[in-house]
């Protein structure tokens, strides 16, 4: 709710001892440094990663506050370069609009709630597992997959199926994006 927060901060409003509130910050795999900052000592703020603020957007209260957490989420995120710069001025700028931030408060709850499922992959069906593993994959090393899937594509009819299935899905989602499905 607060966007970045320092230990001593977050001491005072869990009524905690720093030391604890430091650890908790350095451990919790959900929070990660976003900033430092001389003062008299070295100041040191952190801030939720994407899935840590997946996770709070189950609160009701971040829910119902979406557009002020997620623009304090936004400026704890250092872009990198002028277009990312870009991405994030607009994003924010579109966040003023009320359509738009209830419509991305849809859209990231569906997210989370997707992201519920994933903690236990035998809650799936077999096809989704390794078809979400088989996209982390592709994302993990892109050049490899390419060059695998180039070589069996044209020999074994499963991984034509595969990326039959991926081309499909492109498509799909275009159809969606411009309204025709």
């Amino acid at each position: 709710m607060r966007g970045r927060v320092s230990s001593y901060e977050l001491s005072k409003i869990l009524q905690i001892s720093v030391s604890h509130a430091q650890w908790w910050l350095k451990n919790y795999p959900a929070i990660r440094e976003v900033k430092r900052e001389k003062v008299r000592r070295q100041r040191i703020f952190y801030g939720v990663t994407m899935i840590g603020f997946l996770m709070a957007l189950k609160r009701p209260k971040v829910r119902r506050n979406f557009r002020v957490v997620f623009t304090r989420f936004l400026e704890t995120i250092t872009a990198e370069g002028q277009e990312e710069q870009a991405i994030k001025d607009n994003l924010l700028e579109a966040l003023k609009s009320d359509e738009v931030a209830e419509r991305y408060k849809e859209y990231y709850l569906a997210v989370s709630e997707a992201m519920d499922k994933l903690t236990n992959i035998y809650d799936l069906d077999d096809d989704t597992v390794i078809n979400l593993a088989t996209h982390l994959a592709t994302l993990k090393e892109p050049d490899k997959m390419r060059l695998i899937f180039k070589d069996l594509y044209p020999k074994v009819l499963a991984i034509q199926r595969i990326v039959d299935l991926y081309r499909q899905a492109a498509i799909n989602f275009g159809k969606i994006v411009s309204g025709e499905m």
